[in-house]
């Protein structure tokens, strides 16, 4: 069954129209979430705005490479983007929309990541709302979340897992926003593997029933 469902989602990344649909929920959580993630952040919809691509925190500037975004304060902006995470080879990169292209690296390959948090945080000064539409995950449709306001966390999971970490979708923002929003305005993407999800070597439970036995047979002899 899983190598079926990475087939179809072969299929829909080639044909451009997802077959599968991954799932999301609302709220944030962090028994599901690794330690080392990677990241694309949109900040701020209005001059003065970035887009940040790389690594946990983007908030540090070693950790990222950024563009700045100038879109204008009052009109619908719809900018599609393509985010990519080659695990592999530890490069991700930044396509399409504003302030494309970009591209960082991390030094090396890391886990293929099977969690994606997404958090979008709206607490514009004006009446501007935002949200993300037609999004996918490697090749699989994710609900839309669009127009929110205030501060939204939610989970993307059951998505087939790729050496090639592929999101993609539309930024929709509408109405005003105030030009020093940056800092208000967000949309982010973090994703990680969950602690569940790395593999444990099959000989360490042999190993562990092995030096079990040795134990005992060692007290038998004593005894």
């Amino acid at each position: 069954m899983k190598a079926l469902r990475h087939a179809l989602v072969a299929i829909s990344l080639i044909a451009g129209s997802p077959l599968a649909a991954a799932s999301i929920t609302a709220g944030y959580n962090p028994a599901i979430v690794g330690d080392e993630t990677v990241g694309l952040r949109f900040r701020g919809p209005s001059t003065g705005g970035e887009v940040f691509i790389g690594q946990n925190d983007l908030g540090v500037g070693s950790n990222r490479s950024e563009a700045n975004v100038e879109w204008p304060l009052r009109a619908r902006v719809l900018s599609p983007f393509v985010w990519t995470f080659d695990s592999l080879t530890g490069v991700i990169e930044y396509a399409e929309g504003p302030g494309a292209p970009l591209t960082y690296s991390l030094g090396g390959p890391l886990d293929a990541p099977d969690v994606i948090q997404m958090t979008l945080s709206n607490r514009s000064r004006a009446s501007g709302t935002f949200g993300v539409n037609g999004l996918t995950v490697n090749g699989e449709a994710v609900a839309n979340q669009g127009r929110l306001l205030g501060f939204n966390d939610f989970m993307i999971t059951d998505f087939a897992v790729m050496d090639t970490l592929t999101i993609a979708g539309t930024f929709e923002a509408f109405g005003q926003f105030d030009p020093n929003d940056s800092e208000r305005v967000r949309l982010e993407f973090r994703a990680s593997t969950s602690p569940a999800a790395i593999p444990v070597p099959a000989a360490l439970p042999l190993m562990g029933a092995g030096i079990a036995a040795l134990a005992m047979l060692q007290r038998r002899k004593r005894g």
